[in-house]
């Protein structure tokens, strides 16, 4: 028992020392997102075919490692978000719907990037490969056929998206090594798919949608041990070739604008 409490004033004190002089190689964030989505889909016209929208609650973890004497800092982060949100589109038959979709996402990144200093602000030119995926789960809706008069129901379905990509950007923040209690920071990037592909398993239908460049961007302040930061993200996918079955993915954009809640360690 001595051990423990011992190891724990011990860690107490050097985390202690590393913000009151040089941070640590080792910083650590847990953080809770929280998002308003949008996902919409549109025709070779550019008619709008559907919009989903909705609150979308997660978690995730950002490491950091500080290498060169912090001349080249890593970056490796993951989180996953889920939630139900509004879905008003049509059948595949063209028949007006309403219903709910089910979203569970998680993505992983990880870059390096080289420190410039510049009195209290560095900036970290970056690079870096993602991977994320997603699930789409439409659920089943009841509806009215416009021409007959009649109800019909309509059955929903999943995707599975996957997206493979690289981003470059740069991320700036304040010099906390100079015993600062309060700071500010940002990140501006663009991400560009590698691969990108969407799979509806009950079907047996793959499609491969275009890849679009992918902005983002994020800015944020922390005060001792807690962060806060706003994003927004804007993934767009072109239309897909057609498949095999002859089935095809609509252009479709994705609007996110999300705030981050965490800790700092």
């Amino acid at each position: 028992m001595r051990v423990f409490f011992a190891a724990i004033v011990m860690f107490i004190v050097a985390q202690s020392q590393c913000f009151a002089g040089e941070l640590s190689k080792h910083e650590w964030w847990v953080y809770v997102p929280v998002e308003d989505f949008t996902w919409k889909e549109h025709g070779e016209t550019g008619e709008k075919l559907l919009e989903e929208s909705g609150i979308r609650f997660g978690l995730g973890l950002d490491y950091r490692y500080r290498a060169l004497k912090g001349k080249l800092p890593l970056r490796f982060r993951g989180d996953f978000t889920y939630g139900e949100v509004d879905y008003d589109g049509h059948s595949q038959s063209g028949i007006p719907a309403k219903t709910t979709s089910t979203y569970l996402s998680w993505k992983v990144e990880g870059d390096a990037a080289w420190r410039f200093w510049f009195d209290r602000v560095v900036v970290d030119p970056m690079l870096g490969f993602g991977y994320k995926a997603w699930s789409r789960d439409i659920k089943d809706a009841g509806a009215i056929n416009p021409a007959t008069g009649n109800g019909v129901a309509i059955t929903g379905y999943t995707e599975d998206w996957e997206v493979i990509y690289g981003y470059a950007g740069l991320r700036l923040e304040t010099n906390r090594w100079r015993n600062d209690k309060w700071g500010i920071f940002g990140e501006a990037s663009a991400k560009f798919p590698i691969s990108a592909k969407n799979k509806v398993e009950e079907f047996g239908i793959t499609v491969k949608p275009g890849k679009e460049v992918t902005p983002y961007v994020e800015l944020g302040g922390w005060y001792d041990m807690v962060r806060i930061a706003g994003y927004y993200e804007r993934m767009t996918f072109g239309q897909s070739p057609l498949s095999p079955e002859g089935a095809f993915q609509p252009e479709s954009t994705a609007d996110i604008f999300g705030v981050k809640v965490g800790l700092r360690f």
